[in-house]
């Protein structure tokens, strides 16, 4: 039996990234296959005979805040969303501070580089 791990995306995601973000995602990828679709396919990714592992990854943009007392300045940022547990099997994550497995919702963890 032939092992794979997945790992689907969305269609675009490689052009909503910045280029650090995107060496980072093929450096630390962990998978034989990478699907890219326009919608949701990880149930039907993971029900593929031989399929070891599913992590999909959603690209979202966002606005950090700069300075709590200035409503005003902000940043907007892009990221991914991402399941921390799904994430972790398809990619070789080299956590510096915490565990991925901590995180829940109204959480993040943010790559040095970014």
């Amino acid at each position: 039996m032939v092992r794979a791990a997945f790992v689907g995306g969305v269609a675009g995601i490689v052009a909503t990234l910045g280029a650090a973000t995107r060496a980072e995602s093929k450096r630390t990828l962990r998978a034989e296959l990478v699907v890219t679709a326009d919608h949701p396919i990880s149930p039907r990714v993971a029900g593929v005979d031989g399929v070891d592992a599913v992590s999909e990854e959603v690209p979202v943009t966002f606005d950090a805040s700069l300075d709590s007392s200035d409503p005003s300045a902000f940043d907007i940022a892009d990221g991914l969303a991402v399941d921390p547990a799904a994430y972790s099997r398809t990619h070789a994550v080299d956590v510096t501070a915490g565990d991925l497995r901590d995180l829940r919702r109204a959480t993040v963890a943010v790559y040095p580089g970014y």
